[in-house]
């Protein structure tokens, strides 16, 4: 903002009250404010001057340095649990067969059930070969 020279011949004696006339005022608030502006300016194109020529902060390398952290961090659990995915698959296969075979002794109990059907159960005696004519006595 130009101030006009009958602006400055106004102020060739200091007001008596030490304050600023308004146009002054708004001067040095519009200086303030283009100030700033510029100091936000000059630090927007010094960081991207440096990121284009690779200088970085203590702060930025601390940064990559614990995002590389992490990333391996991540990989090994990655790792782990691709290997207890692998023991989980294990245990319920084991799981199944031992599910299978109960279902096939509760099988074999009801055919051996079904055989004795009729057959009086006498104390002290078993069974040899499923049938009452080879009872022996124990």
């Amino acid at each position: 903002m130009n101030l006009d020279s009958s602006h400055e011949s106004k102020h060739s004696v200091p007001p008596s009250n030490g304050a600023a006339c308004g146009a002054c005022v708004t001067v040095k608030s519009d200086l303030k404010k283009l100030e700033q502006e510029f100091n936000e300016l000059r630090n927007l194109v010094l960081s991207k001057v440096n990121m284009q020529i690779g200088i970085t902060t203590p702060k930025e390398n601390k940064l990559q340095k614990e995002n590389s952290d992490l990333r391996e961090e991540l990989n090994k659990l990655r790792d782990q649990l691709d290997t207890e995915r692998v023991v989980l698959a294990k245990a319920n296969e084991k799981i199944r067969n031992l599910e299978n075979e109960r279902d096939s002794l509760i099988t074999a109990l009801k055919l051996i059930n079904d055989d004795l059907d009729g057959v009086p159960w006498v104390p002290g005696l078993f069974l040899a070969s499923g049938s009452a004519g080879g009872a022996i006595e124990t």
